[in-house]
């Protein structure tokens, strides 16, 4: 989060001045999103949180699998976890497989 130059349109015959490089030393502050989308029910919740440690994105899991996949699949004996393998959930890191 800060100043930093985002996609998209702006309409204004004004240019907008912003930083074209997002250094973390000159940031406000650092925020990482991680959703959990049950395609099933059509449903999802959405994090935020100050890491991308893969335990982060394991504990996203976890809240969802207490909070709601308890409820809606009452039972179920597995779930199947589908990700994008972007980042800390990739098919490499072994932090990501240990900590799931």
């Amino acid at each position: 989060m800060g100043n930093f130059k985002v996609p998209g349109v702006k309409w204004d015959r004004a240019p907008e001045r912003v930083n074209d490089h997002d250094f973390r030393s000159q940031v406000d502050g650092l925020a990482i999103p991680y959703g959990v989308c049950n395609l099933k029910s059509n449903t999802g919740i959405f994090f935020v949180g100050t890491t991308c440690d893969p335990c982060f994105a394991v504990d996203c899991i976890e809240t969802w699998c207490r909070t709601e996949g308890c409820r809606l699949y009452l039972g179920a004996k597995s779930v199947s976890i589908l990700a994008d393998s972007g980042g800390s959930n990739g098919c490499t890191p072994r932090a990501w497989k240990f900590a799931l």
